[in-house]
């Protein structure tokens, strides 16, 4: 089962249904055609504004049972304790920026 726009769906092909069915990538371009590569990728080829034509693939993330699924967030743990490391890192050197600005 894949995940796509928060919905599980049963098959890849259904994914692929599902996005050669909207037309429009959020604002990119228009779809020409959708095609599964792999088990679980799809090639999105689309027309962009300026009328070249681009593909991308697109790797669906998998899920656990059919239908509404809010739970992924596309950051795992080791992913939030790096991005909190460095934004940590970003307040201790800005505090430090201060201290030394009030020593001057």
């Amino acid at each position: 089962m894949y995940l796509y726009k928060s919905y599980c769906y049963p098959d890849l092909n259904a994914v692929r249904s599902t996005v050669q069915s909207q037309h429009q990538i959020d604002g990119f371009g228009l779809i020409q055609t959708v095609d599964v590569i792999s088990s679980d990728t799809l090639a999105i080829t689309y027309l962009q504004p300026d009328t070249s034509v681009l593909t991308v693939n697109y790797q669906a993330p998998t899920c656990q049972q059919p239908g509404f699924d809010n739970s992924y967030t596309g950051l795992t743990v080791e992913d939030a304790t790096e991005l909190s490391g460095l934004i940590i890192l970003v307040l201790v050197i800005a505090y430090g920026i201060k201290l030394l600005r009030r020593a001057i």
